[in-house]
């Protein structure tokens, strides 16, 4: 590729030959020069959706041509069939819940701007061969009106005694309830698990605050086993409101 590059960006952009762009046989058109020789062709993405197509660039056999292409599209975070939406053949079963900081019943529509909220989640590794599971990592990424706390720091505050009430008590309440180590970033909060066990939960939490009011969308959150292939897991998309 390098030899091919030097060689290609040797040449005179001068006299360059045009090439010809068909989709299915019909010509593309140029929606804009470049300079150089070189061109832009756009192509709607509703005219390739669902469909297998041929994309043919003809030129002169003895000039050098290149190309490059370049996708945009957005999808709802949730839309089916992504990613997102579903969980890979190894994947991990994540679920996430938000509660008040003491771990009782929080509703997401009407969060109070400075409120502090506890964000857990429960990961159960899949049921395959022990030697495949190795190490786990979990990435819950924050609403934009969210800051996650290090409760390590003083200025932290006193942090309340987790409430039975919450969906998760008796897991983040046994031994082994956290996580081997935790990075806190600003958009997002990353949970590493030294051990998990096949077909067991493990449990994490942390503590965030709203501090922006507004409607957030809480991206999904996700988990991997780190050395096995096709292991990602998602928990589903959330809306939060900061009054």
């Amino acid at each position: 590729l390098l030899a091919l590059a030097d060689y290609v960006g040797e040449r005179s952009p001068e006299g360059g030959v045009d090439v010809s762009v068909k989709l299915e046989g019909k010509i593309v058109d140029t929606f804009g020069r470049l300079g150089g020789g070189n061109k832009e062709v756009r192509i709607p993405l509703k005219d390739l959706a669902g469909k297998k197509v041929t994309l043919l660039l003809q030129g002169d056999a003895q000039t050098p041509s290149a190309f490059a292409l370049e996708a945009r599209y957005k999808r709802p975070l949730d839309a089916a069939g992504t990613r997102l939406a579903r969980r890979a053949a190894h994947g991990v079963s994540i679920h996430r819940a938000y509660s008040d900081a003491a771990g009782k019943a929080l509703n997401p529509a009407d969060v109070k701007a400075g409120q502090v909220v506890r964000i857990a989640v429960r990961v159960e590794a899949p049921k395959i061969d022990s030697y495949r599971i190795g190490y786990l990592a979990v990435t819950d990424r924050l609403p934009a009106g969210f800051e996650a706390l290090n409760t390590d720091l003083a200025t932290t505050g006193s942090i309340p005694e987790l409430s039975k009430e919450h969906p998760f008590y008796e897991g983040l309440s046994g031994y082994g309830a956290t996580a081997s180590h935790m990075d806190i970033r600003d958009d997002r909060v990353q949970l590493y698990f030294d051990r998990v066990d096949a077909g067991r939960a493990v449990f994490a939490s942390y503590l965030a605050r709203a501090t922006t009011p507004g409607s957030f969308t809480v991206p999904p959150g996700s988990g991997e086993l780190m050395y096995e292939e096709d292991s990602a897991g998602y928990t589903d998309a959330l809306k939060v409101t900061v009054k």
